[in-house]
């Protein structure tokens, strides 16, 4: 069986270097293979690799850069805290590519069927008392600020866990 592809939103530099250094600083350092990212799709079929790529491209190349808010900490379930990412132009980004995938018959995952809640996850798979103590530390100290959507990327899952970059998708400066 071929392994799934993962399609994410890509953040301006400076964004996601803040981003990363939360997540190293309280990542599990054995499962942190990746820098900070915003998942759209988590597990979209490799067969459908050529129809989304087609998909993705056009949206990409007509989208403007545009500004989300990177905002409030919040626990994920009770192992883990992400960071907020809110925008309205990503929740309707998120849906037209379902509904593009889905005149492509693409097969969506259920956790993929779903509304999305954009976020960075900084912190995942630890102990209650670890993650409730990192979100009381990022509360008092994180500070809300503007980033930039700039793209889409598009990974392979590996086994194991870790992800191949496959290809980017850019938005449009203007």
């Amino acid at each position: 069986m071929s392994q799934p592809l993962v399609l994410t939103l890509r953040l301006d530099a400076a964004s996601e270097t803040v981003l990363t250094e939360l997540r190293a600083r309280y990542f599990p350092k054995a499962r942190n293979y990746l820098n900070a990212h915003i998942t759209l799709f988590h597990a979209l079929p490799s067969s459908a690799h050529t129809p989304m790529e087609k998909i993705i491209s056009q949206i990409a190349s007509r989208e403007l850069r545009f500004t989300v808010g990177i905002k409030n900490p919040f626990p994920l379930g009770k192992k883990g805290v992400g960071i907020n990412i809110a925008s309205h132009k990503l929740r309707g980004l998120h849906e037209e590519l379902m509904e593009e995938f889905a005149k492509e018959r693409v097969v969506l995952t259920e956790q993929d069927q779903r509304k999305i809640r954009p976020h960075v996850t900084v912190q995942n798979k630890v102990g209650q008392d670890e993650a409730k103590r990192t979100l009381e530390e990022l509360r008092e100290s994180f500070e809300d600020r503007p980033g930039t959507a700039e793209g889409f990327t598009v990974w392979r899952y590996e086994e194991g866990g870790e992800w191949t970059h496959l290809k980017d998708f850019p938005f449009s400066l203007s």
